[in-house]
């Protein structure tokens, strides 16, 4: 009981911290609860967001070369943006963060299903989700998630990063099709092609599901993101990165 005491007051501790110093925050609400055999921390604020605007684009298109000519950039909520978007994509990436959060909103069952229907018959949809050494409780909500929408769904752990890349599969599949896909494109592929599959086959790790399944009533990303960072850092994880003078 001490040691979720302990990360429920860091916990609210970094959001009001946060809400302060980056948000600007005249007032701040903090409730703790405990409704039924589970504890509710609960942290409001009047603080400001941040918008995706313009100028971000225009930053990309100037410094990071975003000219191609088949990038259309569209500014708005990703899942408002996507339900106003036509079908057939083969493939769709969810990499979107309020650092270290992933948005709940595009996490959920409900938001899975907008995103199969705008699928091609054969499409992916692939999300980056973060982990630590010997927690993946993040990696296995989502992928019990997905698997309410999708047939199938694999899991590839990004060598010497804390990083899983989860990927469902309109269709049904399994993970021998992908050495075999990449037999099939013939020794004339481009070398960073055949560098990506190689790595991804040496990369593919056993998938897990967990018994929580986010819904848009049910989604507590943050906290299990905050409690994953928590325990990372309580159990000596932070001692592996390099000390910065």
């Amino acid at each position: 009981m001490f040691l979720v005491s302990r990360e429920l007051f860091y916990i609210a501790q970094e959001a009001v911290v946060n809400a302060v110093k980056h948000a600007q925050a005249s007032q701040i609400v903090v409730d703790l609860s405990r409704p039924d055999e589970t504890v509710r921390l609960t942290i409001r604020d009047n603080g400001r967001g941040f918008d995706l605007g313009p100028g971000i684009v225009e930053v990309g298109r100037r410094y990071f070369d975003m000219n191609l000519p088949n990038l259309n950039v569209i500014v708005q909520d990703a899942r408002f943006a996507l339900t106003r978007l036509g079908g057939g994509y083969q493939e769709i990436g969810i990499d979107a963060y309020r650092p270290p959060y992933i948005p709940w909103q595009l996490t959920t069952v409900e938001f899975f299903t907008e995103v199969r229907a705008h699928l091609a018959e054969d499409g992916v949809v692939i999300i980056n989700v973060g982990r630590t050494p010997t927690d993946r409780r993040l990696v296995e909500a989502m992928t019990a998630t997905l698997q309410q929408v999708f047939p199938t769904v694999h899991t590839l752990d990004v060598p010497e990063t804390f990083n899983t890349m989860i990927v469902a599969t309109n269709l049904p599949t399994n993970d021998d099709n992908l050495a075999a896909n990449a037999s099939l494109l013939g020794a004339n592929i481009h070398p960073f092609l055949k560098h990506s599959l190689a790595l991804a086959q040496r990369s593919l790790t056993s998938t897990v599901a967990s018994d929580l399944i986010f819904t848009d009533d049910r989604a507590p990303v943050e906290f299990i993101a905050d409690s994953l960072v928590l325990r990372f850092a309580l159990e000596g994880g932070a001692a592996q990165f390099p000390a910065h003078p």
